[in-house]
């Protein structure tokens, strides 16, 4: 079982080692999926910057956006099960994991350590290759974001050009639908 510092100190080798097992896992048809990966809790957090996961849900999941279907897709789960993961980091919803309020409040409080969190993900989805870039595309969240959506700790929007972002690199390359991805 996971403990708090695999959330807030997750190196590159254990991000590709999570990466290769969301690679090989399939989809539970129905019962209890299996636990979520630092790194799937820590993707959700960082789409939760670019959609409200309160918007969507019931009769509109339908029209959920990206990143959270490419996220879905990667992690082999529902696109409900990554909205639910969203919730639980922000801790609107009462049923979620161990650790996912308090890892989603310190990466909020502390958006220093969040872009270098969120820079070892895209750097070890890169060294992963075209199997996780097949499955998902990671947002680059110095794209577009969601209205009123600010930077963890409050310290800037997720949109400026050259901050702590997370994916604002010179290397980070692509677009899809106007909004960067990896």
């Amino acid at each position: 079982m996971a403990g708090l510092a695999d959330y807030l100190d997750l190196t590159v080798s254990q991000a590709r080692d999570q990466y290769q097992a969301l690679l090989t896992r399939r989809p539970v048809p129905g019962g209890r999926q299996v636990r979520f990966l630092p790194a799937e809790t820590l993707l959700c957090l960082a789409a939760s910057f670019v959609v409200d996961p309160r918007r969507f849900g019931g009769t509109n999941i339908h029209r959920v956006p990206e990143p959270v279907l490419g996220l879905a897709r990667l992690f082999s789960r529902s696109p409900s099960s990554v909205l639910e993961k969203m919730r639980n980091l922000n801790g609107s919803r009462p049923h979620g994991g161990r650790w996912d309020v308090l890892a989603g409040a310190a990466l909020r409080d502390d958006p220093a350590r969040f872009s270098r969190l969120y820079r070892v993900l895209l750097h070890a989805a890169r060294r992963e290759g075209s199997g996780l870039n097949r499955a998902a595309r990671l947002p680059r969240l110095g794209g577009r974001r969601r209205a009123g959506a600010a930077w963890p700790g409050g310290t800037g929007p997720v949109g400026g050009r050259g901050g702590d972002a997370p994916g604002d690199h010179p290397h980070d390359s692509g677009r899809r639908h106007g909004k960067k991805f990896l």
